[in-house]
């Protein structure tokens, strides 16, 4: 009988060249990736990047998409949205590890708790 390989796959985005990834990587090492795409300076609101493309493309039913900070997928919650119920209708799982939001079974309501976290971080300088 064929076992079904699912895997952990990590992603990482950097705004600019002076950025490092490291950080970024070691979590998701730690976290147990078994693959990590990414972006180097490019802006999360840019919403076509190659390494985004990548490891859309490969992931599959049952594989985990793990990310630093949400904000490292996106900077718009209508693209985080999308991107979100994408990976929810695939069957793929996603984990953020700066924020409990790992979705095992029910992704979309872990999703609008992130999403929520996130909106109230990117707010919360705002309000200070």
């Amino acid at each position: 009988m064929l076992q079904k390989i699912v895997s952990k796959i990590g992603y990482i985005r950097v705004s600019d060249h002076e950025q490092t990834e490291a950080l970024q990587i070691d979590a998701l090492n730690v976290a147990g990736c078994d693959v990590i795409y990414g972006d180097h300076g490019v802006s999360g609101a840019v919403r076509n990047r190659k390494g985004l493309n990548e490891v859309l493309g490969e992931l599959k039913k049952g594989d985990t998409l793990v990310v630093w900070k949400l904000d490292r997928l996106g900077r718009s919650t209508v693209h985080l949205l999308l991107l979100l119920d994408e990976l929810r209708s695939r069957g793929v799982d996603f984990q953020v590890l700066s924020q409990i939001s790992q979705s095992n079974t029910d992704t979309f309501r872990r999703t609008h708790l992130a999403v929520t976290n996130y909106k109230h971080n990117q707010l919360e300088p705002q309000l200070s």
